[in-house]
């Protein structure tokens, strides 16, 4: 944040911004606009966000969709040579068979699991690990590999053993109850935003789960990750040795908190005791297990 970051953004880390006095800074009469190094985890953060009730978007492949800047010591934009893989794929459906029962989640509110899960780290895991515990020769600590990829790109090519589910519908009862609680979860889509979305409450509602970092581009060459650094639009930025223009701002002592009530069909306010979550503009089911307050 200090060598480069968006001019005025203010620098909360993802371990501690669901605590109260981290969320007490967000305005919650604005859009919310968070980024990281890649989208990983801010696409975590944001699934959150608007969980508790703000107006939360993920800066679609983090910092250097805005500007690329040598330097930065956090994770690297994807680099097909250095990330990328030419692992098997496989054309033939998975049907998810079994009936689960759903874990304990890890607190009765969302801010609450949401300090729990993000206080110690999201969690994401590199595509050479997938293949290799894959091909360990131990069946038995196989991850349960999920796709929310579209349909049509699911069949064309996906990894061996992954069912498909859409991120839409992915929380209703009927889908969480096909998987398991007791295995690994890994979570795929094209390039690891939507996956880590999914991958947030998952771990919240008490799964052991992991988004596939920069997702199905990461395991075939046939994904196809649609940025490349040499594409930065470099918009001004603000940072030491860059001589800014204006400086950045800080964060406000205090703001009116997220809204208790969500807004449904109609704008009609509502209490839900039922958690929600965002993906591409719509609200979602996410279970009955955590609530709002």
């Amino acid at each position: 944040y200090e060598l480069a970051h968006i001019p005025g953004a203010v620098n909360i880390g993802a371990k501690a911004l669901f605590t109260a006095d981290k969320l007490a800074m967000i305005p919650a009469d604005k859009p919310v606009v968070v980024y990281c190094y890649t989208g990983q985890t801010s696409s975590q953060v944001v699934s959150v966000l608007n969980m508790l009730g703000y107006d939360a978007k993920s800066l679609l492949f983090g910092f250097p969709s805005w500007a690329y800047v040598e330097g930065l010591k956090g994770p690297k934009p994807f680099d097909r040579a250095v990330d990328g893989h030419d692992y098997m794929v496989s054309t033939e459906a998975v049907e998810a068979s079994g009936s689960f029962d759903q874990p304990a989640p890890l607190a009765d509110t969302v801010a609450a699991a949401a300090e729990a899960y993000f206080s110690k780290g999201t969690k994401n895991i590199k595509a050479s690990d997938v293949f290799e515990n894959l091909n360990d020769g131990d069946a038995s600590n196989d991850p349960f590999l999920i796709d929310v990829r579209k349909p049509e790109d699911y069949a064309a090519g996906h990894i061996p053993g992954a069912v498909n589910m859409s991120a839409k519908t992915f929380f209703t009862p009927e889908n969480l109850a096909k998987i398991p609680a007791d295995k690994q979860i890994v979570v795929n889509c094209y390039t690891g935003q939507t996956a880590s979305q999914v991958v947030s409450v998952l771990n919240m509602l008490g799964y052991d789960a992991y988004n596939l970092k920069f997702g199905f581009a990461a395991w075939s060459p046939s994904g196809v990750y649609k940025f490349n650094v040499a594409d930065s639009p470099m918009y001004r930025f603000e940072g030491t040795g860059v001589a800014a223009e204006a400086p950045a701002a800080e964060a406000p002592a205090t703001a009116e908190q997220a809204p208790a009530t969500l807004p449904v069909s109609g704008g009609v306010p509502v209490d839900f005791n039922w958690v929600y979550f965002l993906v591409g503009g719509g609200l979602l089911g996410a279970g009955v297990y955590l609530r709002r307050k």
